[in-house]
């Protein structure tokens, strides 16, 4: 008999585990995606589709193969930085997802930063830099100490808290090496606390919020020690 509720997580790695044990325990019929065939989820998850997660055709492909075993997600979500992929897959389905378009600016900081600077948007100052950046132009306008960071990466790899001028080389190539792109942001550092909003608007404009996060950080390196919410 098959289940009505259907969900698929694009990411199957060891920090979505608990999702897919909450899912299963409201009674959805839970699929993930991930590269890798033995991903942590994969023991607890009702299916797997073994798919990079940047690659949503494959994932359409088998979801549309093998729609008669459970019917098609009524569902499309990701705990990770796949959330491109996660709306191209909701799309296909015909499931409600933001827009593609939107999705894909919101992975890449460069992206954003000028879409934030055009809208009026405060945001730190700085500039981006590609593998054919000439740096001669740039360096008037960068103030110590600053951050370097990749423009598309995956969980915080690459970024570096740069002193002086001696150490901004170094931490330009380590960010473009992490980088899905060939670029990387340099912005001012600025001190403080972080807090994150997170909610939702439903299709007829109405806004849920769901949770606001104090977020805790190292001083000493881009890493997060705790969050309370």
């Amino acid at each position: 008999m098959k289940r009505k509720k259907h969900v698929l997580m694009i990411g199957g790695g060891v920090q979505q585990v608990e999702a897919v044990r909450q899912l299963k325990e409201e009674g959805w019929y839970v699929g993930v995606t991930d590269r890798n065939p033995n991903c942590p989820c994969k023991k607890f998850a009702d299916y797997l589709i073994t798919a990079d997660g940047r690659d949503p055709e494959s994932i359409i492909q088998f979801l549309l193969f093998n729609k008669g075993k459970s019917g098609l997600p009524k569902a499309v979500f990701t705990l990770t930085e796949l959330t491109t992929t996660a709306a191209i897959v909701s799309k296909a389905l015909g499931l409600p997802t933001p827009s593609v378009l939107g999705v894909a600016i919101s992975q890449s900081k460069a992206l954003s930063k000028l879409y934030w600077q055009n809208a009026g948007i405060s945001s730190p100052s700085g500039v981006i830099v590609s593998k054919n950046t000439d740096m001669s132009k740039l360096l008037n306008k960068i103030k110590y100490p600053c951050v370097v960071k990749p423009d598309i990466s995956f969980g915080g790899r690459g970024v570096t808290l740069v002193e002086n001028f001696k150490e901004l080389y170094k931490a330009l190539e380590l960010a473009i090496k992490y980088s899905r792109s060939d670029k990387c942001i340099v912005e001012e550092y600025i001190t403080g606390t972080l807090h994150d909003a997170n909610g939702f608007f439903s299709l007829d404009g109405k806004f849920f919020p769901l949770s606001v996060s104090d977020r805790i950080w190292s001083n000493k390196i881009s890493v997060e020690g705790g969050a309370v919410c």
